[in-house]
């Protein structure tokens, strides 16, 4: 899956639309129209903030951001203490290493993506 494709199905989960064909306008989940690219999911903790996270807060996950200890790598955790009616935890954990150039928004949409079933990477 590329950048872009990860970022569409990243946009289109947390409920933007399409208002033409193509990707030059795009219809916020506000319903606010405005012309140019969606923001960007993967590289922006920002877009993050204002659009990813209050949906998995709303869905009942909670989001974690660290790096290791000795700053190899860059890991975001998605848990919940609830699945159905038990309370449970489960998690979702992406890890991304710093060497490669990845940063903790990297780290945290490849974790929302394979929650979200968006994602053809291995989780660790």
């Amino acid at each position: 899956m590329t950048d872009q494709e990860k970022n569409e199905a990243l946009a289109k989960w947390v409920g933007f639309e399409v208002c033409n064909e193509g990707y030059d306008c795009w219809i916020e989940p506000t319903e606010r129209r405005h012309t140019g690219y969606v923001p960007d999911f993967l590289h922006s903790l920002d877009a993050q903030a204002k659009w990813l996270w209050p949906k998995l807060n709303g869905d009942g996950w909670f989001v974690n951001l660290m790096q290791s200890g000795d700053g190899s790598y860059w890991k975001s955790r998605l848990w919940t203490p609830y699945s159905g009616t038990s309370k449970i935890t489960l998690e979702n954990i992406a890890a991304k290493p710093v060497r490669d150039g990845a940063t903790a928004a990297e780290a945290c949409a490849e974790a929302i993506l394979s929650l979200i079933g968006g994602n053809d990477e291995t989780v660790v």
